[in-house]
């Protein structure tokens, strides 16, 4: 069985094509600029093929018997609107017209958490309605719809994934985090500012109490935690304080 991994040459779409071929699969790994990985054993070598192709500017992909499409730009800094249209979009579209003219037996395509949107839900399953969906997950949305309208002709799946971490993964907070780590240091703290005696008043009121609370005087400076280097290198979202306290009494008194 012939199959074609899109995004062969990024991180998640280097692992499949890697994986398909030492199960056996005979892999057409594409790639629009990317280096791509090869396998590692001789036999999966001999059955993976690569190509470099634009699939934005509708250029024409092997047949083959199956498609996972993996290949995206997601949402990052100096990455603009009409640039994921033109990668996520437009090369979904092309793709998924080429696998109905060529009568492709499955479609596999890697969507994405941001297409619901904002979550309100405790626990996320997928009936959950897409609800102020940013522009990277509009454009997962209507390479969902793409495969929805095709689904007569070509059977196919859309996972929705998280942020997929691994070797040589980015574009993720978990990834990004390990990237800038090194011999530095961070302080991190809860937003926002209180006092002593405001926060034993939240401690007070949390659990009901009646006991009589003195406040004395110390000879030690107050001070406040500045949390921004943390906040700009490693996206840190720090709590509001009062906020944090009331949690803590909330799931320990």
């Amino acid at each position: 069985m012939r199959v074609l991994v899109t995004g062969a040459g990024g991180f998640l779409g280097g692992h499949i094509a890697r994986r398909l071929a030492e199960a056996g699969f005979e892999v057409i790994a594409a790639t629009r600029a990317s280096p791509i990985e090869p396998p590692q054993s001789d036999a999966a070598a001999r059955r993976f093929h690569t190509v470099t192709v634009d699939l934005a500017r509708g250029a024409l992909l092997p047949r083959a018997d199956a498609i996972v499409h993996a290949a995206a730009t997601s949402a990052w800094p100096a990455i603009s609107v009409d640039q994921m249209l033109t990668d996520n979009v437009l090369a979904t579209q092309t793709l998924v017209r080429q696998a109905l003219a060529t009568k492709t037996s499955a479609f596999v395509f890697f969507s994405s958490i941001s297409a619901f949107g904002s979550i309100r839900v405790p626990v996320l399953t997928e009936a959950e309605p897409p609800i102020n969906v940013d522009a990277y997950g509009m454009t997962k949305l209507i390479g969902e719809k793409l495969l929805e309208e095709s689904a007569g002709a070509l059977p196919s799946l859309s996972i929705r994934l998280p942020a997929v971490v691994g070797r040589g993964s980015k574009r993720n907070w978990p990834s990004e985090c390990l990237r800038k780590l090194g011999p530095d240091m961070v302080l991190v703290g809860a937003a926002g500012r209180t006092t002593v005696a405001e926060a034993i008043g939240v401690l007070v009121e949390g659990t009901g109490s009646r006991a009589p609370v003195t406040a004395q005087p110390r000879e030690r400076p107050a001070f406040l935690i500045d949390s921004g280097k943390a906040q700009r290198l490693l996206g840190f979202a720090p709590l509001d304080v009062l906020a944090a306290l009331r949690q803590f009494v909330a799931e320990n008194a």
